[in-house]
């Protein structure tokens, strides 16, 4: 326990990180467009969960 992850696991943590921080920045970004076409539309888009905009990154 006291010698940590091996560099694989801290590796692979990273990446789901930066990836999760990717996906906050993108929906925060579609949140605040979403918010300033309520204006104009009485139904506005559903975003999509984490899963599936993964899904589309790798598509």
């Amino acid at each position: 326990m006291g010698a940590g992850n091996p560099p694989l696991v801290r590796e692979r943590a990273e990446r789901a990180k930066s990836t999760f921080q990717s996906f906050k920045q993108w929906l925060a970004e579609k949140r605040a467009e979403n918010r300033e076409e309520e204006v104009t539309q009485t139904n506005p888009g559903q975003l999509p969960t984490f899963r599936e905009w993964l899904a589309e990154q790798k598509g």
